[in-house]
This record gives C-alpha cells, sequence and structure tokens, in this order.
C-alpha cells in the first residue's frame, strides 16, 4: 500500500460527499443503519481516495453494521475478501488494505551464461507501468536483487488465503462524569432511603474504571418517634461498556464500597413515654457503624455526545452483616445487611 499524501494536502482538498454510492470509481454500498462515526470514516476515504495510487478500479464495497462491522470487498476480476472492524478508526485502514494493489518489483538481471536455445525468463524491457486507476492485475513480485526496494509487509496483497493484519483502534481514553438522584430500599430490617450518586470514570475502548460516592441524608425503618438515619460513602468500581442499538450505552460493573451509617434516637432517662414537643430530661441513643461491601451496578445512557440522559440499578451485600447482625445499641434497630437502589440522572461524556 502506497503512502497517502502529506496530510496538509488532505485538510485542503474539497470533500464530496457519497451520491449514489460513488466514491472514487468504486462502488460503496453503506447499509443506512450504519452508525455516524463509521459513516464519517466512509466519507474521509471517498474525499483521499483519489490521492492513493494503484486504487482498484471498479471494485464493489459494502459496509454492513453490526459488532463488530462487516466489510466486503469485491474487485473487478471477481476476486472478494471480507474483514471485521470493531472501531471506527480502523475502517479507513481496512479499506486501503483491501482496495489497493501492492507495488511493482524491478525484473531480475539476466543469468550470466544463457543458454541460446533456452526461452528467456524475463522479457527484454520492464513491463509498462498501467495506467493509474486502471483496472489491470498486479505485476508478479519476484526476487529483488537489482537495488529496487523490497515491498514492507504491510504493502503485500491482502485478497489472498491469508487474512490481513488487523490495524491498532483508536483506544485514546476519555473521561466520563454523571449524578444521580436514588431511591434506595434496605434489609433486614426493611428501611428506606432517599440520596445523591456521584461518579467519574475513564473509558479505555469500552472498558470502565472509575470512583463513585453517595449521601443519604435521610433514612427510616419505623414511625419511633424521634429516630435519626443517614449515611454517607464511597468507593471504586470497573466493568464494560456495550451498545446493543445506536444511541444506547449499558454499563456493567462490579465495585467496592465503605460506607458510614449514623443512628440516634432520643430517649428519656425515667423511660416514660416522650411527648412530642416536650422538655423533659431526655438523653439520646446513638451510634456509628462503617462497613465494607462488595456491590453490582447497571447503567444505562441514552443519547449522543456530550450530556444524555442516565439510569442506574445497583445492588450491594455487607457479608460481615451476614455472619453476624449488627446493633449500635438496645433502643435502635439492628442496621441493614442489603441494599438496592433505582436512581435516574444525567451524564457527561462519550456516546
Amino acid at each position: 500500500m502506497n503512502t497517502l499524501l502529506s496530510l496538509t494536502a488532505l485538510a485542503m482538498a474539497p470533500r464530496p460527499a457519497l451520491a449514489d454510492g460513488a466514491c472514487a470509481g468504486l462502488a460503496v454500498d453503506v447499509d443506512p443503519a450504519i452508525e455516524p462515526a463509521y459513516r464519517a470514516e466512509i466519507e474521509r476515504f471517498c474525499r483521499e481516495a483519489p490521492l492513493v495510487r494503484d486504487l482498484e478500479s471498479g471494485a464493489r464495497v459494502e459496509i454492513v453494521p453490526g459488532e463488530p462491522v462487516v466489510v466486503r470487498v469485491t474487485l473487478a476480476d471477481g476476486r472478494s475478501a471480507q474483514r471485521h472492524v470493531g472501531h471506527p478508526a480502523a475502517l479507513r485502514h481496512t479499506l486501503e488494505g483491501l482496495l489497493t494493489r501492492p507495488p511493482e518489483a524491478a525484473p531480475l538481471e539476466g543469468p550470466p551464461e544463457a543458454s541460446p536455445a533456452a526461452p528467456p525468463v524475463l522479457p527484454a524491457a520492464p513491463p509498462a507501468r498501467p495506467a493509474e486507476g486502471s483496472a489491470a492485475a498486479p505485476r508478479p513480485r519476484t526476487n529483488d536483487r537489482a537495488g529496487a526496494p523490497r515491498p514492507r509487509p504491510a504493502e503485500q496483497a491482502p485478497i489472498s488465503g491469508a487474512p490481513a493484519p488487523s490495524p491498532e483502534p483508536d483506544s485514546a481514553p476519555s473521561v466520563e462524569v454523571g449524578a444521580l438522584l436514588e431511591g434506595r430500599v434496605l434489609g433486614a430490617p426493611a428501611y428506606g432511603a432517599i440520596g445523591v450518586q456521584a461518579w467519574v470514570d475513564l473509558d479505555v475502548d469500552d472498558w470502565l474504571v472509575g470512583l463513585d460516592v453517595r449521601w443519604d441524608p435521610y433514612m427510616m425503618t419505623d414511625t419511633r418517634q424521634g429516630f435519626h438515619m443517614s449515611s454517607i460513602g464511597g468507593g471504586a468500581f470497573a466493568g464494560r461498556r456495550f451498545r446493543p442499538v445506536e444511541r444506547l450505552a449499558l454499563d456493567v460493573a462490579v465495585g467496592v464500597q465503605i460506607v458510614d451509617e449514623i443512628q440516634s434516637i432520643p430517649i428519656e432517662e425515667e423511660g416514660e413515654p416522650l411527648e412530642e414537643g416536650g422538655a423533659g430530661d431526655r438523653d439520646e441513643a446513638a451510634g456509628q457503624s462503617v462497613d465494607v461491601r462488595p456491590d453490582l451496578s447497571l447503567m444505562a445512557h441514552w443519547g449522543g455526545e456530550g450530556t444524555r440522559f442516565s439510569s442506574g440499578l445497583g445492588f450491594e451485600l455487607s457479608p460481615a452483616r451476614l455472619a453476624s447482625s449488627e446493633q449500635l445499641a438496645p433502643e435502635l434497630p439492628t442496621l441493614p445487611t442489603w441494599a438496592a437502589s433505582l436512581g435516574i440522572g444525567v451524564s457527561w461524556g462519550r456516546p
């Protein structure tokens, strides 16, 4: 595959659009359901195709959406090949590899003592180079000993029995941030809570690592007068992003949470019932506990690049409290062992 012209010349070239599948002498068939990022790479290839030497004229290209995207190329002489592309940045390099003829090699020098009766091994003069853009078949490659540069492995003919090497995808990391308003159910005994959660993660080729924090300022378990409970926590997670349809991303992640819970309830030293608004000699039963819990979460993001709508489901479990329940004071209820949450909010990041 020959090297493209300089990036400056490409940037100044006019930008044609795909019209009726035409693309520098190629027939390009693009499924309408293809993702915009792939369509942009196809248009970029067609814009730069006139500058590519030895392009197979008259070839037919089919782009089929999927996971990964399927690229089928059929040359004018009937040869065909198929490749799978998992990232938009790899599409243009794949098309160049499939549609570029290999470079010509210089002929071998004749043997020192050739028999007069023997037919000539090579033609007397180098074969004429086919005109640029013609459908001529590629020249056979010979062992070059006359000083001409040997073709690099990346410039070998891609349409053969062996698969072409896959180009490296663009795996530049991107940062995503978001926040949710959450409702939480805990047990046992049964608790209800309302709070907020915020997170930041790093997306590297749809692999996620990140940190999150949460605050539940109001938690309730029964109607006991004066009872108060709140919690605050944070942790780390790692997961994988899936894209089942365009403009929808699903994140599945596992992580660890460290949760600090506080409980309190006023009591009277004499043991008499509390009166609402009363000012008796009252004390307070209170306590605090820090717990470590593994958690599982599922997030969904709708929208394109930038701000988008997000929702999440989460579940966490306390191994220590499964083994032995925890109660901060006799007057206080048992602390929860598990929790499940549902939240809605917004996030910002790459689609």
